[in-house]
């Protein structure tokens, strides 16, 4: 039987697509099927070979990814330990402490830590962020606004004396009264320390209210009551208070906004042609405006005298001059400083000081002599940033420290008389009013005449004696002018005559005494 035979070099045929073995022809002996099987290795080798280049593929994109991986991560690291710019540092150092630091930060507390720790590294002391809180208190300073219970204090060797009660204030709805002495204030007694220190603990600052002890005149009980300091606006100069007939005294607490203009009303409301010298009382004046410092030199200047000249970044000096006709040009003045008068204060003594127009009594001042400048940063915070140095019109800069022309200290028996004094303030008041007593029922002499004749001093040293307060007899005869005044001071709060009250404690203060002295002399 013929047939085809299998020709083993000729190339199969087929009717349909090596991609479906199914439909492919049969070519050769039965139950053989070289076609099918052919077709199916060829779809095999076919699937395979694509299936080993996308492994193949997949192998080296992987292989090239986890290269290029390491290779960034690498090319990162090593930008990382190189040069980097500040800027990206500082993002990298926030966003590390905003996502990993063991306490959540907002982005508020965050920001504002970063500004302060920025300017606390420049070293600069007076240099700062201000929070909401922080610049409100320095607002406050600025326009003179503050914490207070509304009492004015005067001070003498029976205690602190409150002088000035305002009407409706916390002290006046407390009771305080105009003579009332003030003993003690959150238990820290009041003579003990400085006036500076008393008006802080009046402040309250730190808490909602003060606890204040206090006694009226003639009276041995003692008063205390809780008081909630209010803010409100503080005067920066006191009222005048004449020393002699025609030389004035006014403290200026600082060189707030308006004190200029304080300072003028208070001496306008003096007798024209009365004042011929001025103590004017810088003590304790941190400062303030540099505008509003030379605003209060003009007021004793001649036009076109030096105020003073300021070194800044952009400018190597700007220099001020007074400007307006100065209104108490032929008034002497003698200025009383110490250690806590700073800045534009300062400014205000160097240049009176150094154009000749007055003498300076009391410390070295303190030494800041620095030009600061408030930048507002939206509505709740600023940046207090020292930008210039200030010299006097003597070319001498003001860091370091004024030093007055009359430096004053105690001598050393009133020194220790003063501190013995001032353990039981309320042993001297007791036994000064008893003599205050004695002497309205037999004479109605004036106040200056008033004086303790030596059974007065007698009687006086043996009262403090009794309640533990050991005087010698010498001491109470070579110190009797400070018994003397207090008399005085006393005796005027017991007449009601608060003007003399205010001049007898200030003529027991011994740098307003060697201030009048120095004044007394000029003319």
């Amino acid at each position: 039987m013929t047939g085809p035979q299998y020709d083993p070099t000729r190339t199969p045929k087929s009717n349909g697509t090596l991609d479906n073995p199914a439909r492919a022809t049969r070519i050769g002996p039965a139950g053989w099927d070289p076609g099918g099987r052919l077709a199916f290795k060829l779809l095999r080798d076919g699937i395979m070979a694509r299936l080993t280049r996308t492994l193949t593929l997949l192998s080296v994109g992987a292989i090239l990814g986890a290269g290029l991986a390491i290779g960034v991560e690498r090319w990162l690291a090593a930008e990382r330990s190189g040069p980097v710019t500040t800027a990206q540092v500082f993002q990298d150092v926030l966003s590390a402490i905003r996502d990993r630091y063991v306490d959540s930060l907002t982005d508020d507390e965050l920001y504002s830590k970063a500004a302060k720790g920025v300017v606390s590294t420049l070293g600069d002391p007076y240099s700062a962020f201000l929070g909401r809180a922080e610049y409100g208190r320095y607002h406050d300073l600025l326009v003179g606004r503050g914490r207070s219970i509304g009492i004015r204090l005067d001070y003498g060797l029976a205690g602190a004396g409150v002088a000035g009660v305002t009407a409706r204030g916390p002290g006046d709805r407390a009771g305080l009264r105009i003579g009332d002495y003030l003993l003690a204030v959150n238990g820290v007694p009041a003579l003990a320390q400085s006036a500076a220190k008393v008006a802080n603990l009046l402040r309250a600052e730190t808490s909602d209210s003060v606890r204040v002890r206090f006694r009226s005149p003639g009276d041995s009980i003692v008063t205390e009551v809780v008081i909630r300091p209010e803010l409100s606006r503080i005067p920066a100069a006191t009222a005048p208070v004449w020393l002699t007939d025609s030389t004035a005294y006014v403290g200026l607490s600082s060189v707030s906004t308006d004190a200029g203009q304080e300072l003028r009303t208070a001496l306008g409301d003096l007798p024209a042609g009365r004042l011929k010298s001025l103590v004017l009382d810088l003590r304790g004046n941190g400062g303030g405006p540099l505008q509003e410092a030379i605003g209060i030199a003009d007021l004793f200047l001649a036009p076109g005298q030096r105020i003073g000249a300021v070194s800044k970044r952009q400018t190597r000096w700007a220099t001020y001059f007074a400007r307006k006709s100065e209104s108490y040009g032929d008034v002497r003045l003698t200025i009383l400083v110490d250690r806590r008068t700073a800045s534009s204060a300062e400014i205000i003594a160097a240049a009176l000081r150094d154009n000749q127009r007055a003498l300076l009594v009391g410390e070295k001042t303190f030494g800041k002599g620095l030009i600061q400048t408030t930048i507002q940063l939206g509505d709740s915070a600023a940046l207090r940033l020292t930008t210039g140095r200030w010299e006097g019109p003597g070319g001498r800069l003001i860091a370091g420290g004024i030093v007055p022309d009359s430096v004053v200290s105690l001598q050393p028996r009133e020194a220790l008389l003063r501190r013995v004094l001032a353990k039981e303030p309320g042993a001297v008041a007791r036994t000064l009013d008893q003599l205050v007593a004695a002497f309205d029922s037999t004479q109605t002499a004036p106040l200056d005449s008033l004086s303790l004749s030596r059974a007065d001093r007698d009687l006086m040293r043996s009262a403090l004696n009794a309640r533990g307060i050991l005087i010698s007899r010498r001491m109470a005869a070579v110190e009797h002018r400070l018994f003397d005044l207090e008399l005085r001071r006393v005796t005027a709060v017991a007449r009601g005559d608060r003007a003399m009250a205010a001049r007898y404690a200030l003529l027991n203060d011994p740098v307003v005494a060697a201030g009048l002295a120095l004044a007394v002399r000029a003319r």
